[in-house]
């Protein structure tokens, strides 16, 4: 999710100037407005969508959720990137950012649940260590490669970040789902007395 997230954030000022012909400075007050709508209400989604499904008992509510939210965020990206129209884009970018925002939650408490806690200090390092060298360096870099070397123009942005997104759903989805059952049996064994 974090790499999905950040490629989007970080090429949509471009994607906007290129293909629907935007000042950079109306593209960055577009993006600014909405990720700051977006985001955080994504956020807080995500929290509450994990509180519900845990209330529910659903095991492994968090990888469950993690694959859902993967999933739902590519569509909504490809519809953000294919939209022949800048409002269709701008409403596309801002649901897909919303979506995309609400892994944050999910991932983060997903870290803590199943880990004893005395080691809970070193498994959030960990994460966020790997999060951001992955989430945040590969993403936007990863786009770029795509752009350049597979497509070897920039006029296709679009479709990069196509390709980059569905790279990343196809490793993220497997493995939340893959690793489901072993995420609800530590939880519960963590959880006994």
């Amino acid at each position: 999710c974090a790499a999905i997230t950040q490629q989007v954030a970080s090429w949509t000022i471009s994607f906007y100037v290129r293909e629907h012909g935007l000042s950079v400075a109306v593209a960055s007050t577009m993006i600014g407005t909405t990720s700051l709508i977006c985001g955080p209400t994504g956020h807080l989604f995500g929290g509450w969508l994990s509180d519900r499904m845990r209330a529910r008992g659903i095991a492994g509510a968090e990888p469950l959720g993690l694959a859902a939210i993967l999933a739902a965020g590519t569509v909504l990206v490809i519809l953000f990137c294919l939209s022949p129209r800048i409002e269709l884009a701008a409403l596309f970018f801002g649901l897909s950012y919303f979506v995309i925002s609400s892994c944050g939650p999910l991932g983060y408490g997903g870290t803590q649940l199943p880990t004893p806690d005395h080691y809970r200090g070193v498994v959030s390092a960990i994460f966020l260590t790997v999060f951001t060298v992955l989430g945040t360096g590969m993403g936007p870099f990863i786009v770029s490669l795509v752009t350049d070397y597979g497509f070897r123009s920039e006029e296709m942005l679009g479709p990069a970040m196509i390709v980059t997104t569905l790279g990343f759903a196809a490793i993220g989805i497997p493995f939340a789902l893959a690793g489901r059952r072993a995420f609800a049996t530590a939880v519960t064994a963590h959880q006994k007395p």
